[in-house]
């Protein structure tokens, strides 16, 4: 009976060990963004649109694909087909999206990171509100894709100012949407009229893509837009099976029994 407690504790142990280390989703430490650090104890790996290394030849291209720090990521711009803009209620309608390597640009640049312009507004037949030729905004859709699912902490984007146009002030804004669910708005804090820097929490799973849209121009003052700087990244937290956790439970249960039978 020793024996088989000792036996039993030590597959226990082995069973509490290779979940906490494979499985389990440590508490990040004070500082780090988003709340958890992913599997295996990662801290996030921040992926810098603006980095030159990384990034710098995606500009001019339609689509670009890089790795960073084990993060394959692919920027792609599309074109909305449908409305001025993507549905700030009920998100990306998928089937208007158009991507066209023959009209469609990339943006890129040290303080700003990641943009897209649309080359030939005269390619789709419809009105384009469409201005800068660096940032997103209006008809314009910029998709990251991961080639693999990852827990995204935040994503930071510039250029999102507290504007003041025709003697009133607004807050610019933006929207991203994850995979195939909702849009989600963000905005310029009011209290904040220089620093166009704005950090949003997700902390959310992303199994494929995250989309990024604007309104462009509203009424007769108001334009909004954006560029994407950055965004913060985990593996995707594995989760424990069931049965793993049952395993170690009646393990648990059978030292328990070992022991008060000795």
């Amino acid at each position: 009976m020793i024996k088989l407690s000792r036996i039993a504790g030590a597959c226990a142990l082995a069973t509490v060990s290779l979940s906490a280390h494979a499985f389990s989703t440590p508490v990040t430490p004070p500082g780090i963004p988003g709340g958890m650090s992913g599997a295996f104890g990662m801290f996030p790996t921040v992926i810098d649109f603006s980095d030159r290394d990384h990034f710098k030849d995606a500009r001019g291209e339609p689509e670009y694909t890089t790795t960073v720090d084990n993060f394959t990521v692919t920027l792609k711009a599309w074109v909305d087909t449908g409305q001025y803009t993507p549905n700030p209620v009920h998100g990306i309608d998928f089937n208007r999206l158009v991507h066209d390597s023959h009209y469609l640009d990339l943006t890129w640049d040290t303080n700003d990171g990641i943009g897209m312009n649309i080359r030939d507004k005269g390619a789709w037949k419809h009105k384009y509100r469409n201005y800068e030729n660096d940032e997103i905004e209006g008809d314009e859709v910029l998709e990251l894709r991961f080639d693999s699912p990852v827990f995204l902490h935040t994503i930071t984007v510039d250029d999102l100012f507290y504007e003041k146009r025709g003697g009133e002030r607004y807050q610019e804004m933006g929207f991203y949407q994850i995979d195939q669910g909702g849009p989600v708005k963000f905005q310029a804090p009011a209290d904040r009229k220089k620093d166009e820097v704005v950090t949003i929490e997700v902390n959310a799973v992303v199994n494929g893509s995250v989309w990024f849209w604007a309104p462009g121009k509203l009424g007769d003052h108001e334009r909004h837009e954006f560029a994407l700087q950055s965004v913060a990244v985990s593996p995707a937290p594995v989760p424990v099976p069931a049965a793993l956790w049952l395993f170690g439970s009646g393990l648990a249960g059978l030292i328990g029994m070992a022991r008060r039978r000795g």
